[in-house]
């Protein structure tokens, strides 16, 4: 008897980032599994999976465009759901 396969989606450690929840939500769109998405994108599956679940949060220009394309967007939908990056703040007046 063939081995049955669940559907791409269940199960999932939920997103704790707008950007996961939009790669991942974009993902499942397309009836893409992570590993075909790695594919289309040239991330390692790793990669991806860390994206959507919040444990990365930023995007480099490169993985940021191999992501668009994978995922048929504009590369801003992704830029525009980075989080600010912190920058640290001098502690004294200069």
């Amino acid at each position: 008897m063939p081995k049955k396969y669940q559907p791409a989606g269940v199960g999932m450690t939920p997103s704790k980032t707008e950007l996961g929840s939009f790669i991942r939500a974009r993902r499942l769109e397309l009836d893409l599994r992570q590993v075909p998405l790695a594919e289309l994108s040239g991330l390692p599956q790793n990669l991806v999976s860390m994206f959507e679940v919040g444990i990365r949060k930023y995007l480099n220009e490169e993985q940021l465009q191999g992501l668009a394309k994978a995922l048929q967007c504009d590369p801003e939908e992704l830029r525009k759901r980075l989080p600010e990056k912190r920058t640290a703040k001098p502690t004294t007046e200069l």
